[in-house]
């Protein structure tokens, strides 16, 4: 979204829409408790000491003696908190606003402003960051928020890579203030191979892996947004104007059928005036998943006035013109078909 923002060739008027994706939360939640998992029992240095063949066992601390704090308490955020809170860790959720709503959040403590964070620092033994990024977070994780935290911290970033200052957690890391950290967003993607993060032995790099776009549940996601905008937009209130049309037509045709010995041009125009003015004016009464219900009402009246005035008696036999209009009627009868069994 941040590189799309101020992307030149991204043309004016076009919608944009934040995808809210229950797959990619569940993701997300899964890599924020890993890397919690993984920093909490020292399996990153396992790793590395498996690398120089050390058989060297690391400390094992209880899940409630560790705090880990999450910033950012968006729909990510809340669910990485409520999967790492569900195995024992002390969590505490830092946003940027206060939350009136904290029901989905049982357990966990919610803050949020300068004075809170910095009260929140120094007891936390690791920090996931799910902040969004803005003026106020951009280079949000540096030299002072690293000096705050307790001696051998370990920093989790899977939001943004602007969040963080490259140069200070390498100074904070070579000092052994920051014991260890994850990345999975960097200021430049792909990360450049000549930079130090790559071989700095506390630092774990992801390819932005931590939740990627599920194709099944992110097409469920724009299809709802696509009927959305379809209520709104100048292209999409043509389709829905098309699908209005084919069912009215629909109905036309069997009117057609019913009193095609007696069918005439002014009867034609009366109902095709009738039926422009409806579907022009409620191009969503007439929708094939909403079955028409009440547009066969609004031409079981018109038939009926048609009656009464005896628009059927004029006793004419179908001329060209009638059977053209009933063609095309059928025709429209046919793509209605076809949209309704795509639908279903």
């Amino acid at each position: 979204m941040d590189r799309l923002l101020v992307d030149p060739t991204l043309p004016a008027g076009v919608p944009i829409a934040r995808m809210v994706d229950p797959a990619m939360n569940a993701a997300m939640a899964e890599t924020a408790l890993w890397a919690t998992l993984a920093l909490h029992r020292g399996f990153f240095a396992n790793a590395l000491a498996q690398r120089s063949a050390l058989w060297q066992q690391q400390a094992q601390r209880r899940t409630g003696a560790l705090q880990v704090l999450v910033l950012g308490l968006g729909q990510m955020g809340q669910a990485a908190a409520r999967a790492i809170a569900a195995h024992g860790y002390r969590v505490a959720g830092f946003g940027a606003h206060a939350r009136e709503d904290t029901s989905a959040l049982a357990g966990i403590t919610c803050h949020h402003g300068a004075a809170a964070l910095a009260a929140l620092l120094p007891a936390s033994d690791i920090v996931v960051n799910l902040l969004p990024l803005t003026a106020a977070t951009r280079g949000l994780l540096d030299a002072r928020l690293f000096a705050r935290l307790p001696r051998g911290a370990a920093i989790v970033n899977l939001a943004r890579g602007a969040h963080l200052v490259d140069d200070d957690l390498l100074a904070a890391l070579d000092s052994g203030q920051i014991g260890h950290a994850v990345l999975d967003v960097f200021h430049t993607e792909p990360l450049p191979t000549a930079h130090a993060f790559w071989r700095h032995p506390r630092v774990t790099v992801l390819p932005h892996v931590a939740a990627q776009t599920d194709p099944d549940s992110a097409a469920q996601v724009v299809g709802a947004y696509w009927a959305y905008l379809g209520w709104a937009t100048p292209l999409h209130w043509s389709a829905r104007h098309l699908q209005s049309a084919s069912l009215w037509c629909f109905y036309a045709a069997l009117l057609h059928l019913r009193y095609q010995p007696v069918w005439n041009l002014k009867t034609e125009a009366r109902f095709s005036l009738i039926g422009l003015a409806l579907i022009l004016i409620f191009p969503a009464a007439s929708l094939p998943w909403r079955f028409g219900l009440w547009p066969l009402l609004l031409l079981a009246v018109i038939n009926q006035e048609l009656v009464k005035r005896k628009a059927y008696r004029d006793e004419r036999r179908l001329t060209l013109l009638a059977r053209l209009t009933l063609t095309l009627h059928l025709g429209m009868g046919l793509v209605f078909v076809l949209m309704l069994w795509q639908r279903l």
